[in-house]
């Protein structure tokens, strides 16, 4: 079962939006580029990029599996790739590997897309959010800087905009990582980049639904009420491949969404699209918000104006803001993170949610 563009839009309630400014990658030509996770926005993002004809591209995965996958994709059946496509199984949190890679083949730009997205999961395991994602982020960034990279891009989510989960949480004390390094540096341009719920991404609702009415269901909903913003595929890379075409420190660019698309309605759609309605008995369960859950998302913080607008309104700029000074940032983090190493969860959560009463 598979929904075509059209179905897409009628989902979710607009026309996708297609990139008109054909040169917004030109500043990759020629250029040697470092990608964190391969996963499906780490794969696209590798394919549009390729169009751009950068010198090398470098893709850090940890997962031998992925790495497998990727390999047969990009390489083995495309072997005139070979020359300018490298795949490593490696891993963001470990400095000593990174520095290596980085040593190595000294990367002009970074696309740091790794982390840990799953918010029940990292509810769970709080300790390998917070080591995979602001450890492994806090390697990247470091690097980067310590290397002159000429461009470096954070990709985070909505989620981390007055985040409620630790999943969120993370992220947000990512972009912050991103702001304290983009003040002090005068050589890479750190950007950030929002991407709201990818429509049909690996993890993302949507495949759940569609496996949910290929079983029969039930569709299993949070709430009537729950709404998320969505973007496909293309217009998560595009936007992510524009947040590297920084023309000033610490940006971050998102989606231009008033509001956000109804769960229930999207899949009573979905369900409508794929089977006939008169045969339709399917059930749905509602179970609830959870407490780490909004019933909706935001994109912006209240202090981030937006002063830019591109490809018609679909996008905002705006500068990263946060509060706290950069002593005592530092402080907090190297506290959150070695209480990550003393897997003390209950003083790591807490900690957590202090440094974003602090930001």
């Amino acid at each position: 079962m598979e929904l075509s563009n059209v179905q897409i839009e009628k989902i979710l309630g607009r026309k996708i939006t297609n990139n008109e400014d054909n040169n917004y990658g030109l500043y990759i030509q020629n250029k040697v580029c470092l990608i964190t996770g391969g996963g499906s926005v780490g794969e696209a993002l590798i394919e549009e990029i390729m169009k751009y004809t950068p010198k090398q591209i470098h893709i850090v995965e940890n997962c031998e599996n992925k790495v497998f996958e990727l390999k047969q994709k990009f390489l083995i059946r495309n072997k005139h790739l070979s020359e300018n496509i490298f795949i490593h199984l490696a891993d963001a949190k470990c400095f000593q590997k990174m520095k290596y890679l980085y040593k190595e083949f000294n990367p002009d730009i970074v696309f740091h897309t790794a982390a840990y997205k799953h918010v029940k999961i990292m509810e769970e395991n709080p300790e390998e959010a917070v080591n995979n994602n602001v450890k492994g982020t806090l390697n990247i960034v470091r690097l980067a800087y310590k290397y002159k990279c000429e461009r470096f891009v954070l990709v985070s989510s909505d989620k981390a905009v007055y985040p409620v989960n630790i999943m969120g949480m993370t992220k947000r004390i990512c972009e912050m990582i991103i702001y304290y390094f983009a003040k002090r540096s005068k050589f890479t341009y750190f950007s950030t980049v929002r991407l709201v719920n990818v429509f049909a991404s690996s993890g993302s609702i949507v495949p759940l639904i569609i496996k949910q009415v290929e079983g029969g269901g039930p569709i299993i909903i949070t709430s009537k009420e729950v709404e998320r913003f969505f973007m496909t595929m293309s217009e998560a890379v595009h936007l992510i491949i524009k947040a590297g075409d920084a023309n000033h420190n610490g940006q971050v660019i998102v989606v231009n969404m008033d509001r956000g698309v109804n769960i229930d309605n999207m899949a009573k759609q979905i369900v409508d699209m794929l089977i006939n309605k008169e045969s339709s008995n399917i059930d749905f369960v509602y179970i609830g918000l959870d407490n780490n859950e909004k019933m909706k998302e935001q994109i912006l913080y209240e202090n981030e104006i937006p002063h830019r607008k591109n490809n018609n309104g679909f996008t905002l700029i705006a500068d990263l803001c946060t509060s706290m000074g950069v002593y005592r940032f530092y402080f907090e983090l190297y506290y959150l993170l070695w209480l990550c190493k003393k897997m003390n969860k209950k003083k790591m959560t807490d900690q957590l949610k202090r440094m974003i009463k602090l930001q």
